[in-house]
């Protein structure tokens, strides 16, 4: 007999549960059976390059079937609360008949009426199957090349998983953990499975032996975050030992870091001269080393216990050997540790000697009455710091002011306030900068130039005509334009504080107030006609009358 199989599940639109094919049945005698059946549809047909599997004891399955079918068609004297039939037409809508009972179509667990149901004759590779279903079971199934993957599924096997396949809360394609790790996006966390460290989350390691998530540690037997070493240096984990290659002193357990190497003692004391040392444990930027000494190699002052390194070599001034910058024995140079050679000693300039004179390349004595200017002084017989010299009149060399007479040095040469010549700071002819207070009308560069204590234009203010009217305001102690007397309204302020800069602007025509040509009534030709300023009663002329009176300047 035919033996009815479990139905697949069943998809949206799918007609009735699936039978089991028949085993060993011909397609003639299938095609028989079922026409004596009086099937309807058929799920699907053999395919011309498979034969399905053969049916045994044909002879009584075909009966044993046909009796089932007779029988139900004589379902007389029904009392299912079901409802019962002759045909599937007696049923309600969605129902069928089946052993002369209504019934749900899906429902094929008995052969009754087997016309209902779809029965699935084709297992071979070539019959149709529910793909969306098959492609996401998590097994190869179907036409598949792999799990869920190849044949008729979208996904191509090897392909980078598909959106939903990294959040489907089952661990599938090649992901280490549910969801994550391998071509998913998502890293695993702490605790999750995984097969290398791209697996886990940034700050995690995947365990070689767990191969679990972990968290870093200076344990884990493996060198992982900033560690030099299996478990140690870089700072967080125990100093590596001695012979390590390291970067920083907690790098090594000895605490010394140095020539990027671990080492039991500071370089310094190794004997050896090494790191930047200039010789054998002295010398170089290590401060804890020891400056070398005389005779030692050098490549800098700093390296040398005197501060002298002369053509790679630590020397000094108390050597006894004339070497580095020396001018002879243990004197002369550029070196002011060295002492200034005597007389008769080598040297190449006056500094070198004791009596400041390098005269044919020795030390000589000098004079301040020899005539000659010689030894540090400034001129003939005058200036420097040598015994007895004069100091130097105005015109002569000099170096500083205590070279000088007059106390002034400027430009290498000797000045005063009484050469006749501008020289030195003076803003005019010995007046002015250092040589005291310049004359109205006399240049300056600042008020304390001046003997009026006020520069205006570069030109000192002062007198009663000219550089007083130009500079009335300057020179009234007690009155100007912005101080009008009660009652007196801005307009006076304005034309007294505007006829006022007028003067200052034509001190040549108005050397005086009242000059001709200045403030007269001609507006054609005075430089300052009164009238464009409020006229001669007007409060603003008034008020500029009076700053004019105040500053001592002629009306």
């Amino acid at each position: 007999m035919l033996h009815p199989v479990n139905p697949r599940p069943q998809m949206p639109g799918q007609a009735g549960a699936r039978l089991a094919a028949p085993r060993r049945a011909g397609p003639l005698l299938a095609a028989g059976l079922f026409s004596a059946l009086g099937l309807s549809a058929l799920a699907c047909t053999l395919s011309d390059d498979f034969e399905p599997n053969s049916v045994d004891d044909q002879p009584s399955a075909v009966t044993e079937v046909t009796g089932s079918v007779m029988a139900s068609a004589g379902a007389a004297g029904c009392t299912d609360p079901r409802g019962c039939c002759a045909t599937s037409e007696d049923c309600g809508m969605g129902q069928v008949c089946l052993g002369g009972v209504c019934q749900a179509p899906d429902d094929c667990s008995s052969l009754d009426d087997v016309s209902v149901c779809q029965i699935e004759l084709c297992p071979g590779p070539n019959c149709p199957t529910n793909v969306e279903d098959s492609c996401s079971d998590g097994v190869q199934s179907g036409d598949e090349a792999g799990v869920d993957c190849g044949g008729s599924c979208p996904v191509a096997c090897g392909s980078s998983p598909s959106f939903a396949s990294c959040s489907d809360g089952v661990r599938n394609q090649d992901e280490t953990d549910v969801d994550c790790g391998g071509s998913c996006a998502a890293d695993c966390g702490a605790g999750k499975s995984c097969a290398q460290d791209s697996d886990c989350t940034p700050e995690l390691l995947c365990s070689p032996v767990s191969h679990v998530c972990t968290e870093i540690s200076c344990a884990d037997g493996r060198q992982d975050g900033d560690e030099i070493l299996i478990d140690c240096g870089g700072g967080t984990c125990p100093g590596c030992p001695v012979g390590t290659a390291c970067v920083n002193d907690s790098d090594c357990n000895s605490g010394i870091c140095a020539l990027a190497t671990c080492r039991a003692s500071p370089l310094c004391e190794d004997q050896t001269r090494n790191g930047d040392e200039t010789d054998v444990d002295c010398g170089g930027s290590d401060a804890t080393c020891d400056r070398c000494g005389d005779g030692k190699a050098c490549r800098q002052d700093a390296d040398c216990a005197r501060g002298d390194c002369a053509q790679g070599i630590c020397i000094s001034c108390q050597d006894g050997l004339r070497n580095g910058s020396e001018t002879a024995v243990d004197c002369g140079g550029p070196d002011p540790s060295c002492r200034r050679c005597g007389t008769n000693a080598a040297c190449a300039l006056n500094r070198d000697c004791q009596s400041g004179i390098c005269d044919g390349g020795v030390c000589v004595t000098f004079s301040c009455s020899d005539n000659r200017q010689n030894g540090n002084e400034t001129g003939v017989d005058c200036g420097g710091n040598g015994a007895g010299c004069a100091r130097c009149a105005d015109g002569v060399g000099c170096q500083l002011g205590s070279d000088c007479a007059s106390g002034a040095c400027s430009g290498g040469v000797c000045i005063s306030c009484r050469d006749g010549v501008r020289n030195g700071t003076e803003t005019d002819v010995d007046c002015g900068g250092s040589c005291g207070d310049c004359a109205p009308g006399r240049s300056c560069g600042a008020d304390a130039d001046c003997a009026s204590g006020a520069c205006v234009g570069g030109r000192c203010c002062g007198g009663s005509q000219g550089d007083c009217t130009r500079c009335a305001e300057r020179l009234s102690p007690t009155i100007d334009c912005d101080a009008p007397q009660a009652g007196q309204d801005s307009t006076g302020v304005i034309n007294c504080r505007n006829f006022l800069q007028c003067l200052a602007s034509n001190p040549a025509i108005c050397p005086t107030r009242n000059a001709p040509g200045c403030s007269g009534d001609n507006q054609a030709t005075d430089a300052c006609p009164h009238n464009d300023y409020g006229g001669n009663a007007g409060t603003g002329l008034t008020r500029a009358n009076q700053v004019l009176q105040n500053a001592g300047c002629q009306l």
